[in-house]
């Protein structure tokens, strides 16, 4: 009976066993193979691939236009291709940043042999570069997209603009990125649009053609020219041609034309210097400080100066004289920033120290001499009073002697005057002598002090 129970119990064990076996295969189907897996993994890792290529935007070269402005266009060529999110766009520092320390010298690169390496060595697939010429009042730009690859151009996108820079920079350079990008966009009304009313503007100008902004916003058209459809109330007309500017706040009033007539000026020569750290002393055109002379704390400006070759130096305690040569431009805000160099050399730290000390003294000097000369004057007021008032004295008392009368209110009259006067002409003397006094030893120390 027991063997007949155990051979049962073994016979169910062995039937159990090959159920769960074939269970196992049957389960194995719902697991991935090693070669699913990876199918799985090529497939998850192409869906986060990001597929934008990114590119560098060199800074355009410029045919009668100055390098400040092609640097500013081409900047904001790179912020509107950047918008249209068909490219990834290398920040301007960042690319520059690379090339600097690739020891890549080349400053006006927009040949495409120069700007395939530049793309090589910033590890690019794409560069842009172009060039912006001014032929009278035409700008034209030509922009470039080249294969760092290949050194093949991919892309070349050109425009011309018989307008001010001003609209270059808010309206070509858009178009331009938005070419570049492959996005066609619908022609806009040129008009800027302005809250439309029910007020008038002509704007008159010396000398004419010129452009008028009204409320910050370049409007169509140069002056002479009329402006419809405005807000009523007080706006700001800004007119510019070239390096001439004018402006006037107007007061535009409903169903009425305001007319204004501007005269254009140039605009001012700036000189704008900054330094790291700020409150070092700046001189232009000089080649250092003097014991007489201290030059204004940075940030400084500079007003109305020349247009031409200048030089500015820089001052500060702790840190390494500065000397640079500038080129102004005129009619421009020419703005400099410099990295001023920290020493550590105490003799040299002492020398800068024991200078501004001396040069504390020498000041403080200049006024005790300059002060001097107002105390010495001062007394020799007093003095030249005092004896006024003696000669006054003198005549009350001539008086007395030729006269006969020898009491009463006159007599008293007479003789207080005489004490009057004469007592005022010692106490200025007496002031006098103290003001020579001071000034002599004011002069003294202030020499002392100054040499």
């Amino acid at each position: 009976m027991k063997k007949m129970a155990l051979s049962l119990l073994f016979i169910i064990s062995i039937a159990f066993s090959q159920n769960n076996a074939e269970d196992w295969e049957n389960d194995k189907t719902l697991l991935p193979s090693d070669q699913e897996k990876k199918i799985a993994a090529s497939d998850n890792l192409a869906v986060s691939t990001d597929n934008i290529i990114t590119l560098a935007v060199l800074d355009f070269g410029g045919h009668n236009i100055d390098s400040t402005s092609t640097i500013t266009l081409a900047n904001r060529f790179r912020a509107e291709l950047m918008k249209t999110e068909k490219y990834g766009v290398m920040e301007r520092t960042e690319m520059h940043k690379i090339l600097q320390e690739q020891n890549f010298q080349r400053s006006d690169c927009v040949d495409q042999t120069c700007a395939v390496e530049a793309g090589q060595l910033i590890a690019v697939k794409k560069i842009v570069t172009g060039t912006i010429a001014k032929i009278g009042a035409i700008y034209t730009v030509n922009i470039k997209l080249l294969d760092v690859a290949t050194g093949k151009i991919d892309k070349n996108v050109s425009e011309d603009c018989d307008c001010p820079i001003e609209k270059v920079l808010m309206e070509t350079m858009k178009n331009l990125a938005f070419q570049m990008a492959g996005i066609t966009s619908e022609k806009k009304d040129r008009k800027i649009a302005i809250q439309r009313g029910d007020a008038s503007l002509f704007v008159k100008t010396d000398p004419e053609d010129a452009s008028v902004y009204f409320d910050g916003k370049l409007m169509d058209g140069r002056t002479p020219v009329s402006l419809e459809n405005l807000t009523p109330g007080r706006h700001t007309i800004l007119v510019k041609k070239a390096d001439l500017r004018a402006n006037r706040v107007v007061e535009l009033k409903s169903n009425e034309v305001t007319r204004i007539a501007l005269k254009l000026e140039k605009q001012k020569t700036v000189l704008n210097v900054s330094s790291t750290p700020t409150e070092a002393e700046v001189l232009l055109d000089h080649t250092r400080l003097t014991l007489s002379k201290s030059g204004q704390k940075t940030p400084a400006i500079f007003y109305n100066i020349s247009a031409g070759k200048h030089q500015f130096f820089l001052f500060k305690v702790g840190y390494a004289d500065t000397l640079l040569s500038i080129d102004v431009k005129e009619f421009e805000t020419n703005e400099y920033t410099i990295n001023l160099r920290t020493i550590t050399d105490e003799k040299q730290i002492y020398a800068q120290k024991k200078f501004v000390k001396h040069r504390i003294q020498r000041k403080a000097g200049r006024v005790m001499i300059f002060g001097s000369f107002g105390l010495a004057a001062a007394g020799g007021i007093l003095t030249y009073l005092a004896q006024k008032d003696y000669d006054d004295a003198m005549d009350a008392k001539t008086t007395l002697q030729n006269s006969s009368i020898t009491s009463g209110p006159e007599y008293e009259a007479l003789v207080k005057e005489n004490k009057d006067k004469s007592d005022s002409g010692d106490l200025k003397t007496y002031i006098g002598a103290g003001l020579f006094g001071a000034a002599g030893a004011c002069g003294a120390l202030g020499l002392i002090f100054y040499f």
